[in-house]
This record gives C-alpha cells, structure tokens and sequence, in this order.
C-alpha cells in the first residue's frame, strides 16, 4: 500500500520538512483556517508513549507551550486539532491525520495515522519499562540458536545492555516494555519458564505489514 511505502520513509526520520518557506506557510493558513483550539488541561489525555507494532517502533506525543507534538524518531512534528480526536500533522509534504481512540479513564489509548487517506495500523499507549542495571543484567549472557546455528550474546556495559553477534549494531537495546527490547527495527521479546526464569527470546526483523 501507499501509505506503507510512505510511512516506511516518515518513520525513518527521513521524511523531509516543507520544501520551502512559502510551501510551508501556505500549508500552516490552510491548517490555521481548519484548526480549533482545545483546552491546555485537556491535552494530557494524549500525551504518553505509544508503540507501533506495524513498524516495530516507540513513538510519544509531548505537550509543549500548551501544544501538541508527535515525536517519530528524532523530529518533533506539531498536531493540529481539526476535531477532539482528529490532529493535522503539521510540517508534512503529504497530509498525515493523526485519529485518537479509545479513551477510558481520561486518557486515550490509541491512535492511527492515516497518510494520504491509506490509514496505518493503530498505535497504542504503553507504559515505558525502565529496568535497573541489576535488572539489565538478568538478560546478559549466551543465547542459541539451533534453526539459524548462530550464538548471541548479551552484555550489560554502563547501565545499558548490547546484542552481540557477527554484523551486530553499535546501539544498546531500548526497553519498551517488560521483556521486551527494540534494535533498529527489530524486537527482542524474551520468554521466561513457569518459575519466572528467562528461557530465551525471540528476535522478530520483520517489516511493516
């Protein structure tokens, strides 16, 4: 689909700003026409950690200045309310809608971009795992697996934990969830044994669905 193909660019952080100034302003009075103003105590309900499954990714929205902002990578793209639930992404070359749902107990749970009119699948809200390196440490050791014939080893080095095989990257692995750690699109999920113990994991590279 379309909207794979250009969400696969976008949330690489390679999707460009407007091309030009004059671009971009016209873009920001057509938004300003459209645009309504939602009340500052209200905008907590979004705001949170959300993780794509579809694209293996953590993503936030932040409030700043009594502003909404989706944070894909390492760019702060500002939201502009059309509706409650309904937000512009502002900055974009193509038109992306950020759609909030399920709200339950002040917060919403949910979203889903829709780029180009292609909606993605939703992301949903998740509380951020911040193991301690005493936690870190549980995961260090030697991994095999016998369908791909290959070892790999975790360590743990200043607080943060390293995959370590042939071609490996440099980046430590960034905890998302309990037992769960991301790596430049791939997701580690360890599994753990009746008693609690860790059994293994499973490494998951695939790409958006």
């Amino acid at each position: 689909r379309i909207a794979n193909q250009i969400a696969d660019i976008y949330l690489a952080d390679v999707f460009p700003a407007a091309e030009d100034e004059a671009q971009e302003e016209e873009a920001g009075e057509a938004t300003e026409a459209e645009a309504i103003e939602l009340p500052r105590d209200e905008l907590s309900a979004y705001t949170g950690s959300y993780w794509s499954e579809q694209f293996f990714r953590t993503e936030k929205v932040i409030e700043k200045d009594g502003t909404l902002y989706m944070q894909l990578g390492a760019a702060d793209r500002e939201l502009a309310a059309l509706s409650p639930t309904t937000f512009k992404v502002l900055g974009l070359p193509v038109e992306v809608i950020a759609e909030f749902t399920d709200l339950k107990d002040g917060v919403y749970h949910s979203y889903q971009l829709v780029v180009m009119g292609d909606a993605l699948d939703p992301s949903t809200r998740y509380e951020p795992w911040a193991p301690t390196e005493e936690e870190l440490a549980e995961f260090a050791g030697e991994y095999y697996s016998s369908e791909l014939d290959v070892a790999y080893v975790l360590v743990v080095r200043e607080g943060k934990i390293y995959l370590e095989f042939r071609n490996a990257p440099d980046d430590p692995l960034v905890p998302v969830t309990k037992d769960q750690f991301t790596l430049q699109g791939r997701v580690l999920r360890f599994r753990r044994d009746q008693a609690g113990r860790l059994s293994g994991f499973v490494l998951d590279a695939g790409r958006g669905r």
